[in-house]
This record gives structure tokens, C-alpha cells and sequence, in this order.
């Protein structure tokens, strides 16, 4: 008896200190980061199923994805820094990863479904910017709260305004107003990358509003690639999404490039 209930209290205090360390990561990243590619975290599990099949053209363009990977990587455009910084260099090596980042695959998915209008929430020192304007044919607005001149190194230079083809916008979208003013060019976008503040307030926010916005329109639909799904700050948000969706493993980033088909149509 008294084994019985020494039990019950050790699986009761288990539970309860399981239960806070995930409350704890749902909104608390615990990671050790680095340039050389021993980057590691903490992250969180959570089950997901579901009774209905995958939506057959989304599981299409998956295959395609990984299909079409080795082969668009022949034609594709490194990109390089401009800094005369040996430190800052150490960036250009995420462009040399043909597995375990994203800047091949975000292009490859612009091509493979005709993007003509993409929309980039995370600017930052336009490295992912860069390698879509450089590796397709689509415009590109990308949004960010600092601008990308206010960095000392970055992708970016002056000549890749001059034709329109890339244009930065400087708001906060997870604010009412600033969502308001922008949500026609979401509403227009054929493709959004969502690689914005790493913190779990943004995204559920941004998301929130944004999935709000198409069910609203829901004439319109849109193919969104969101950034870091795997880290415990993502993982139940990602979890939440109820729309078909997937993480591109070994073609997309290591901690986790999630494709969702953004679509309320009947």
C-alpha cells in the first residue's frame, strides 16, 4: 500500500514538472548556437493525426519539391556578403549547405508554383531575400521593423531596388494598423515566407491575423513557408495550424521549414 501510493505522488510530481517545463518551452527557447554546424536545442514533440487524407495536389508539389532539388541546384546563385570582414564571412558557408538550409529550397518553390508575388516577413541581412531575386522571376516585398542598410554587412546592395523586383517595407505586422495597411499585398501574394522574430508572441499573432484575413477572402489562397517549426517555441503553434501542411526535411532548414497550403476553398 504504502509502494502504491509512493507511486502515485512520483508519477503526480512527474507530470507536473513535465507539464511546466513544456509551458516553459512553449515560449522560451533553450538552444547552444554556432557558425560550424554543431547548433543544437531543446525542442518539443507534440502528436498530430488526422482522419482525412493529405490534399492530393499538396502532397503533389511536395514530390515535386524533392524531385526537382538536385537538379535546380545545377542553375542556382550562390550568393555572397559585402563586407570586408573576414568574421562576417562565415555567413557565405550557410550557401554552401545543400542540406540543412533553406535558401535553395525557397526560389525552387517560388519556380514550382509560377510565384509571380512573394512576401518575405524577416528581411534581417537579406540573405533569403537575395536568393529569391537572384534564383527566380518573382517580385519580392519583404518586411522588417530595421532596415536592411542599418546592418554593417548584408546581401543586399542599392542595385537591387532600381527595377522593383525587391522592395523593403518597414512595419511591425502583428500591430492592428500596421496588418490593416498591408493586407492587400498578403491577401495578393502567391507565396509567403514567414522568418520573422523568433518568438512565439509574433507568430501566433502574425498568424493568427493572417489566417483570419483568408477565411475572410476565401477566394484567394496562398503557399506559405514558415522558418524554425521545429523549435520548442513553434512546435505548438505549429501543431494548431489546421491546414495541409509539411516540414521539408533534409531539403529545408535544419530546424524545420514547414510548408502550409493556406486555402479555404470549398
Amino acid at each position: 500500500m504504502v509502494n502504491k501510493d509512493l507511486f502515485d505522488i512520483l508519477r503526480t510530481f512527474k507530470r507536473l514538472i513535465i507539464d511546466i517545463t513544456i509551458k516553459i518551452l512553449n515560449r522560451m527557447r533553450l538552444s547552444i548556437n554556432s557558425f560550424n554546424g554543431s547548433s543544437r536545442e531543446i525542442s518539443l514533440l507534440y502528436e498530430y493525426s488526422e482522419y482525412n487524407l493529405p490534399n492530393q495536389n499538396f502532397c503533389n508539389l511536395i514530390s515535386e519539391i524533392y524531385k526537382e532539388y538536385n537538379t535546380f541546384d545545377k542553375s542556382y546563385k550562390i550568393s555572397k556578403i559585402n563586407s570586408e570582414s573576414k568574421n562576417d564571412k562565415v555567413w557565405d558557408t550557410y550557401f554552401l549547405r545543400k542540406i540543412g538550409e533553406h535558401y535553395r529550397l525557397l526560389p525552387l518553390i517560388i519556380n514550382l508554383i509560377n510565384a509571380k508575388k512573394v512576401i518575405e516577413i524577416g528581411t534581417y541581412r537579406g540573405a533569403s531575400a537575395k536568393s529569391i531575386i537572384n534564383n527566380s522571376n518573382a517580385s519580392l516585398k519583404t518586411f522588417d521593423i530595421i532596415k536592411w542598410d542599418s546592418f554593417k554587412s548584408t546581401y543586399l546592395n542599392n542595385d537591387d531596388f532600381i527595377n522593383d523586383s525587391l522592395r523593403q517595407l518597414i512595419a511591425d505586422l502583428s500591430l492592428d494598423r500596421e496588418f490593416e495597411k498591408y493586407s492587400i499585398d498578403l491577401l495578393d501574394a502567391d507565396f509567403i515566407f514567414i522568418d520573422g522574430p523568433k518568438d512565439y508572441k509574433f507568430k501566433k499573432n502574425f498568424l493568427g491575423k493572417l489566417f483570419r484575413l483568408y477565411r475572410e477572402n476565401p477566394e484567394r489562397e496562398v503557399f506559405i513557408l514558415m522558418d524554425d517549426v521545429k523549435r520548442s517555441t513553434m512546435a505548438n503553434i505549429w501543431k494548431s495550424i489546421n491546414y495541409p501542411k509539411c516540414i521539408l526535411d533534409m531539403v529545408g532548414h535544419w530546424s524545420g521549414s514547414g510548408l502550409i497550403y493556406l486555402s479555404n476553398k470549398i
